[in-house]
């Protein structure tokens, strides 16, 4: 839902949302952040968690900036839709395992994920030679896709679990 340099439209998020339910997914990623509550993709969540749909979301970078999303904010600003409670909030880990530095943090985040280092796009290749995949990558929207892809594994092996036991289970 976001064009290459990270812009995208509420609407657009919501829907996907409303989407990927129709759809039949069991857990949905959403590695990006703004720095405001949307009733839209905030009505969209709810639908979510009605239905016992995952959303996990990139806490955002704001651990040491006040730049984009940050604006505005305190540092460790944990921004939105990670923000929303129903939502599990990923920040992102260094190589070392300790908070990146530019990882958001506080009472919030919900549990933390490599998201710094060495970091390789798997989406870059010769032909989809966008910038913004053609190096090492760094933030929690790293980080989210791999909690994420562990609350999948969860519901693989237990369908029927639900949004608190899964998130109490990666927490």
């Amino acid at each position: 839902v976001m064009d290459d340099n990270g812009n995208g439209f509420s609407d657009d998020v919501a829907q996907s949302i409303i989407y990927a339910i129709d759809q039949g997914a069991d857990v949905i990623n959403m590695s990006l952040g703004t720095n405001g509550d949307d009733p839209q993709v905030r009505s969209a969540i709810n639908v979510a968690f009605e239905n016992n749909v995952i959303v996990v979301a990139a806490a955002g970078n704001c651990g040491n900036s006040s730049a984009g999303p940050c604006s505005g904010q305190v540092a460790g600003y944990v921004t939105f839709p990670a923000n929303y409670n129903r939502v599990i909030a990923v920040g992102a880990t260094d190589s070392s395992n300790n908070r990146a530095n530019f990882s958001s943090y506080g009472e919030r985040l919900d549990v933390m994920a490599p998201g710094s280092g060495s970091i390789p796009s798997t989406a870059w290749t010769n032909s989809n030679g966008v910038s913004a995949y053609a190096s090492s990558l760094y933030g929690t929207s790293y980080a989210a896709p791999i909690v994420a892809s562990s609350a999948a594994l969860i519901r693989s092996i237990r369908p029927d679990t639900s949004i608190d036991d899964v998130r109490a289970l990666l927490m």
